[in-house]
């Protein structure tokens, strides 16, 4: 189980997908996410590239986020993330799409889709952070003022500063390091 730690949700458990497939945040670092999203997340429009737990979209509901659309490949995570939905009623703010992230995007930019924060935190080891920022920049799913968080193991990646994403944050928890990054005009 994981527990919501801000927001008008804070305390309240959810469900984690089985075995050792997804490895959600802890809640020390979803709690850091939120404080550095605070003056971002009030109204937006969320997008997180790989599910797992749906913990970044259910923190960002939690916290007077909008609307939350989450990408999630694994069938038993999207029926954990769409019990979590009904469980703490956000089913009518959030979108589940099933599917690989890479695949999906294209397909979002096509529908014109935007998003005003976007959470990549792709399974670990994988090298899939930087494949991401390389596709959205080729299929652009975020407004000019959105916030990119990144997680990853740390030492996975270097710099993630490319046009059109600056980097203006970066934090360490124990394995885990987490980017912020921005949109250049």
């Amino acid at each position: 189980m994981l527990k919501i730690g801000s927001g008008r949700f804070c305390g309240r458990n959810i469900e984690a997908p089985p075995g050792r497939g997804t490895r959600p945040p802890l809640a020390r670092i979803r709690k850091a996410v939120m404080d550095t999203l605070r003056p971002y997340i009030d109204g937006a429009m969320t997008l997180d590239l790989f599910g797992g737990s749906g913990s970044y979209s259910f923190e960002s509901l939690s916290n007077g986020a909008a609307r939350a659309t989450i990408i999630e490949l694994s069938g038993e995570a999207a029926r954990v993330i769409s019990g979590n939905a009904r469980f703490l009623d956000v089913e009518s703010q959030m979108e589940l799409v099933r599917g690989d992230a890479f695949k999906v995007i294209p397909r979002l930019h096509g529908e014109g889709r935007l998003f005003d924060v976007l959470f990549i935190a792709p399974p670990q080891r994988r090298e899939m952070v930087v494949r991401s920022l390389e596709i959205l920049r080729s299929y652009p799913l975020f407004n000019l003022d959105a916030i990119i968080v990144c997680q990853f193991e740390t030492k996975e990646v270097g710099d993630l500063g490319m046009p059109p994403f600056a980097e203006f944050k970066r934090k360490i928890y124990g394995r885990t390091e987490l980017a912020f990054l921005e949109i250049e005009p």
